[in-house]
């Protein structure tokens, strides 16, 4: 059987009801290179596109700039591994929206004991047209090392 498809603003739906939305922007990228974090934060470096609907993802900036206006879904991953994984104060993940922090961080346990941890953040985000979005870590008392191509950084335009 065919199904019967009606197409408007890019989005087509089929006639029972869902929508199909192939052109909403979203990405996925991972990094590859070893990074240090502090008390002053770094901007998480992800710099490989695994995919990039939209061409709105920068490898080179690691940043989502919005093509359009609307609420999108971010989530972004790193891992550690130092041995002053018991003996920082604290370490959150954080977005920042063209280059302010959104003040949503994720702090991470401290692990007892242990050679890796992960930290991770979820948010959405209501964005306006050419905002531009990355990810920044920040650890107190410390410096811990972001391990190379153990994170990552995704995102998509949910309306």
């Amino acid at each position: 059987t065919t199904m019967s498809t009606i197409k408007v603003n890019n989005l087509t739906s089929l006639t029972d009801g869902p929508v199909l939305r192939p052109d909403h922007p979203m990405f996925m990228a991972k990094g590859n290179d070893s990074q240090s974090a502090d008390i002053n934060g770094v901007v998480v470096s992800y710099d490989t596109a695994v995919f990039d609907r939209g061409s709105n993802y920068s490898t080179s900036s690691s940043k989502f700039t919005a093509p359009i206006a609307g609420i999108y879904e971010f989530h972004a991953t790193v891992m550690f591994t130092s041995s002053n994984l018991t003996s920082y104060g604290y370490c959150f993940l954080d977005f920042r929206i063209n280059g302010t922090r959104r003040g949503q961080e994720v702090m991470m346990p401290r692990p007892s004991g242990a050679s890796f941890a992960s930290a991770q953040i979820t948010d959405m985000i209501n964005l306006s047209a050419n905002d531009e979005v990355d990810v920044m870590c920040i650890v107190a008392n410390t410096t811990l090392t972001i391990r190379g191509d153990f994170r990552q950084f995704y995102g998509r335009l949910i309306g």
